[in-house]
Order: C-alpha cells, then structure tokens, then sequence
C-alpha cells in the first residue's frame, strides 16, 4: 500500500510515479496488486496526471502487478468519472 500525501498535478505527478515503481521494485516478493490512497492524491483535473497514470499502469501491468486505487468510494467514483477514466 502506497500513500501520497499530496494532490497530483503536473510537477509532481513524475515523482509519484518513480516512487510507486520503487515500493514495487524493492519489495522483497513481486506483489500482485500496488494500492495507492487516492482519496488525498486525486483531486485534481490534470491531463499531466492522466498520462503519468496511464504509463504506470501499463508499466505496472508489465511487471505483473495491478494498480488499485483506494479511498473513500463516493469521492473517488466521482473522481473517475468525471476524468472519464476506465476501471480496467
């Protein structure tokens, strides 16, 4: 589990990636799943974040491991699809 204790945007959405890959990388078994906290780190509407987002899923969906956001269901329902955002 991966907490972000600040809003993505654009300057530090590359951050947030390089670390997520890091958790993933240094752990000591290969995890199936990296759960990110969302509720904090996705609140903002950023076409920056969007991208970074997708490029981690689909490096994380090399490694064999699934990004799952977490977080408070309505806030983050609201979220995804306001960002038109799939769910695969």
């Amino acid at each position: 589990m991966y907490r972000f204790n600040s809003p993505l945007t654009y300057f530090n959405v590359g951050y947030f990636k390089k670390r997520a890959l890091q958790h993933v990388e240094r752990a000591s078994n290969r995890p199936a799943w990296l759960v990110v906290d969302a509720t904090v780190s996705f609140t903002y509407d950023d076409v920056s974040v969007f991208a970074v987002l997708d490029e981690l899923i689909t490096e994380l969906k090399e490694k064999g491991v699934t990004l799952v956001l977490a977080g408070r269901r309505t806030e983050l329902n609201y979220w995804i699809k306001q960002n038109k955002l799939s769910r695969s």
